[in-house]
């Protein structure tokens, strides 16, 4: 059995290089430089595209992005809520955001110049410890293509574009160098080599996400202990490995605790002999301990859960117990974590099907060859996990697809140099041919790279909008909208929001039913009530709960308490301490129709009552037929106001409006079609969107005072209106 081992390695063996430590360093260089010009292709791109200019530097792409950007601006503004203590922050945003503090402090650059240009610096910095991972395993070559092909992986590269500013910077950096590390920790026994690996993962809550660089250190564990069960400095490495999974310490003290501890086991070591079966059931029981303590499975749960049913869809204490009330939930509306299957997950890793094929096989084929590859086993599966979570867990497949992409290739380069006759002059034509496939490889990510389009949160104009608003706003006051946009608000405007990014939960329904009402009275006084109601509870509880309660109470509606909201009589259980500001962004038109999924529902029995909505991304008049064309084989007969779908009459249009903009001022022209018809299109040319709604959704406090600026002046009063935005205050 050892012999067919040995001889199917032998077979998937590759060609030793002789590449020395300065020549890797070069590599290293190479392939870091290699993912940051790829990344520059997005500023050049971005001169194009004043949509996403300030100052004549691209804007932040990334809602979350100005969440850290925000507590930097605190500290550098000298804001009484701005606190040092956020560089000590968990899960990679101290880490950011001190970096991002650093550069902006340091440099003349301004905080969002900063952060743009970051994404260039630290993301192309997971090829080096993927490189000296293949040189452990005894092929440098092998490291650096697969640096190369990882750097630029296109699931990995989107969330770390130009301009992406978040902690995904670090959420494949940090889990290659823990493989890195244990591989090496694994092959090269003692205190050192797992005191450096221990200190890294103890600051991995710190670094990132600490649920996948724990689990890795669990399975470098096992592997270590099967490997050196014998080894003399078993006992030492086992609580240096198990001292970061601790739940019962902080990465700080976990931190100071393995430098503690490595540093007097190295001095016992020298001048002490400790019975080792002493010390080995030692270890072992702390070990025990740590594992029965731990809030690991807890935590990879919780990811189960969220990204799972309990997730998506209609949740709460719906039906016939006597739990709470039922609200939507937001995962399922999130598209980068919509479940995909696997030739989705393929497209999103490597761009073409083939070619993550191909990936595949060769990260098979490098696990026989190289079998501590396996640590690398943990990001396949969170990789996989892209099945039910979404493409955001694509990036943990990079890696894998690349080391075996490469091992392909170089397989394949062997094979031409070893069986090639020497006259063909193998050994240069199997390197070319190998360069040639690594082109192939990164042939898709590369264009990708080339013609990636620029993006920003905001428009040029609302920021002019949101800035001038805080000159005349407080810290204290609010502003409303989804919770796509409440971080780049607040940051902007420096107010504070009901929602947003980190915040997007039951108290979706309060700013989706003010939206999606027809009543201005009822949108104005549940906003007031429900920041009354927030601020009077410490911004602890949710609006929602101090509005209708965690239970259900007899006889109690939330529909029926909101519904009251509507009538001039109404009295307000909430006096009036702040002014709230309702924004409205053109961002929301395509994504309306989902931002009605939270109050379109009943709460006590969780149904969906979906007003019918048709949101089209492109659309086209046909003048020769009379009708316009929309997509899924929808059309609009203009003379019949017949709306027809593959042929058969759906409904009947009333009016078709065309919302057209000039000079920064926005007009909506009637074109009346068919007076019983109960539908309503709205064309946009300006913002390439058609819309097709029943009168609910026509009607609706965001349709009318978005493109009909039609407002209840006892209610709001207009301070702001560009196509871009429209900026709405309280007079409750």
């Amino acid at each position: 059995m050892n012999t067919l081992i040995i001889q199917i390695q032998n077979l998937l063996s590759l060609e030793k290089d002789k590449i020395t430590a300065v020549q890797t360093v070069l590599l290293c260089l190479i392939a870091y430089a290699f993912g940051a010009i790829c990344r520059l292709f997005y500023f050049f791109n971005a001169a194009d595209s004043s949509f996403v200019l300030l100052d004549g530097v691209p804007m932040i792409s990334t809602e979350d992005g100005y969440f850290f950007a925000y507590f930097i601006k605190q500290l550098i503004e000298g804001h009484p809520d701005g606190s040092y203590d956020i560089f000590l922050k968990v899960g990679g945003h101290g880490l950011l955001i001190l970096l991002t503090w650093l550069g902006a402090v340091l440099s003349p650059f301004s905080i969002e110049q900063v952060a743009v240009f970051m994404p260039v610096i630290f993301p192309p910095l997971t090829a080096l410890p993927i490189i000296y991972l293949c040189r452990c395993l005894g092929s440098t070559i092998l490291g650096f293509f697969a640096g190369l092909l990882s750097v630029v992986g296109m699931s990995f590269f989107r969330r770390t574009s130009f301009a992406y500013y978040d902690t995904d910077f670090f959420s494949l950096t940090f889990p290659c160098l823990i493989v890195f590390l244990g591989v090496y920790a694994i092959l090269n026994p003692g205190i050192r080599s797992t005191l450096a690996l221990g200190i890294i993962t103890a600051a991995s809550n710190w670094l990132d996400k600490e649920q996948i660089t724990e689990t890795l250190q669990v399975v470098i564990l096992v592997f270590y202990v099967a490997r050196n069960f014998r080894h003399a400095d078993l006992p030492q490495a086992i609580v240096l490995l198990v001292v970061p999974l601790d739940s019962n310490l902080g990465w700080q003290t976990k931190i100071w605790v393995v430098c503690g501890l490595g540093a007097l086991m190295l001095v016992l070591k020298r001048y002490l002999t400790i019975d080792r079966r002493w010390f080995l059931g030692l270890a072992i029981a702390y070990a025990l301990y740590v594992f029965g303590t731990s809030r690991l499975v807890g935590g990879i749960q919780y990811y189960f859960s969220y990204y799972g049913e309990a997730g998506r869809g209609v949740g709460g204490g719906g039906g016939g117990g006597g739990g709470g009330w039922n609200y939507y939930q937001v995962t399922g509306t999130i598209a980068e974590a919509r479940r995909v299957d696997l030739e989705q997950i393929a497209r999103e890793t490597n761009g073409r099907i083939i070619l993550f094929i191909l990936g595949f096989i060769g990260a098979f084929l490098a696990l026989v060859r190289f079998p501590w590859l396996a640590v690398g086993g943990v990001l396949l599966g969170v990789g996989l996990f892209a099945l039910q979570g979404g493409v955001r867990f694509t990036i943990y497949l990079v890696p894998i697809v690349s080391i075996g992409g490469a091992f392909i290739i170089l397989l394949l380069q062997r094979y031409i140099h070893q069986y090639l006759p020497e006259k063909y002059l193998s050994k240069y034509l199997s390197w070319l041919v190998a360069c040639g496939l690594l082109v192939v490889f990164a042939y898709p990510s590369v264009r990708l790279a080339y013609q990636y389009p620029p993006r920003s949160v905001a428009h040029p104009q609302q920021v002019s909008a949101l800035t001038k608003l805080d000159a005349i706003t407080g810290y204290d006051d609010y502003i409303i909208s989804w919770w796509d946009y409440g971080y780049v608000m607040t940051y902007y405007s420096n107010m504070r929001n009901l929602i947003n990014g980190g915040k997007h939960n039951e108290d979706n329904y309060i700013v989706s039913k003010a939206f999606g009402s027809t009543s201005q009275p009822l949108a104005a006084n549940l906003i007031r009530e429900a920041v009354e109601a927030y601020e009077a509870g410490g911004r602890g509880p949710k609006a929602t709960a101090l509005l209708f309660g965690t239970s259900r109470s007899p006889g109690f509606s939330p529909e029926s308490y909101v519904n009251s909201m509507a009538s001039s009589d109404y009295v307000r259980q909430y006096n009036t301490t702040r002014d709230i500001y309702l924004y409205v962004p053109y961002q929301m038109l395509r994504i309306y129709g989902v931002v009605r999924y939270f109050s379109d529902l009943n709460l006590a029995t969780g149904r969906q009552q979906r007003a019918p909505l048709i949101v089209a991304s492109f659309y086209r008049v046909d003048q020769e037929n009379n009708r316009i064309v929309l997509p899924n084989s929808m059309s609009v007969d203009l003379k019949t106001g017949e709306l027809r779908q593959r042929g058969q009459v759906v409904g009947r249009v009333n009016t078709v409006y065309d919302h057209r903009v000039q000079n920064n001022d926005a007009r909506m022209i009637s074109f009346p079609i068919n007076g019983l018809g109960n539908y309503f299109v709205i064309l946009s040319s300006y913002y390439r969107t058609a819309f097709v709604m029943g009168p609910g959704v026509f009607n609706s406090n965001f349709v009318q005072m978005f493109f009909f600026n039609r407002y209840d002046n006892n209610y709001f009063e207009l301070v702001d209106r560009t196509p871009f935005a429209t900026i709405y205050r309280l007079r409750v």
